[in-house]
């Protein structure tokens, strides 16, 4: 069951939704319940032109009985082995404030932050509850030759509490800037990010990545494609941390 709403009221855009779901499973003993609701905000300025801003909010509350691992693989297949069934009960929430300006000289301003909370608990001694602060500025400008030039700073920081890889606080920095230029039918494209990792006080060196790519408007519908790009990963928390 889903349902959604949208609305204005004068200066103020409002849109709010809602998802419920059931799953009993073909598997003994698991199944299955979420519910899940949303609301999408954002005031655009009278007085100043172009200035907006607002938040978006999710949140998620999911709660089951967990299939671990077959009686057996023959007639025992959708049966459970014994004391394998685990139940849990996870929360995700989101909150995202914004506030973006678009100025009459081709440029804008995003700020975008944040906040995401998952917490896991169940009935094996696994609990965790880990916390992600975000937040972006990008400026973005168009020029009359056809050129956008786009630049911005992150920063991502995270904190765990877990029973199943530890306590840690991690931080994410990064920068990054890209121009695309449109000349005819050909629109080329190039851009680069550093990034910078660090767990519980240590530090990774920053990692440099680049990328490039061309469109071209062969015929009425018809485009030709490249792009080449790199990518950088970091392990994540978990993958650091876990043992079970």
């Amino acid at each position: 069951l889903n349902f959604f709403h949208s609305q204005k009221f004068g200066q103020f855009d409002l849109v709010a939704g809602g998802y419920m779901f059931a799953d009993e499973s073909y598997r003994k003993g698991e199944n299955e319940q979420r519910l899940r609701l949303n609301a999408n905000t954002r005031y655009r300025f009278k007085n100043i032109e172009g200035l907006s801003a607002g938040a978006n909010f999710n949140h998620m509350q999911t709660d089951g009985t967990l299939f671990f691992l077959w009686k057996n693989d023959t007639t025992g297949a959708f049966l459970p082995a014994t004391n394998t069934l685990s139940d849990y009960t996870t929360y995700r929430t989101t909150i995202d404030p914004f506030v973006t300006y678009v100025n009459n000289h081709g440029g804008s301003h995003k700020i975008r932050t944040r906040w995401f909370n998952t917490t896991n608990e169940n009935n094996t001694s696994q609990n965790s509850t880990a916390d992600v602060y975000y937040g972006e500025y990008q400026y973005q400008q168009h020029f009359k030759n056809n050129l956008t030039l786009t630049g911005g700073l992150v920063e991502q920081a995270t904190k765990v509490r877990s029973e199943l890889y530890g306590d840690h606080n991690g931080n994410q920095l990064g920068v990054y800037v890209q121009g695309d230029y449109k000349w005819k039918r050909l629109t080329l494209s190039a851009g680069g990010r550093a990034e910078q990792y660090r767990i519980d006080g240590k530090s990774d060196s920053w990692q440099p990545v680049f990328r490039g790519g061309l469109n071209v408007h062969a015929l009425k519908e018809t485009y030709v494609r490249a792009s080449v790009g790199q990518g950088y990963r970091y392990p994540s928390i978990a993958e650091k941390f876990v043992l079970t």
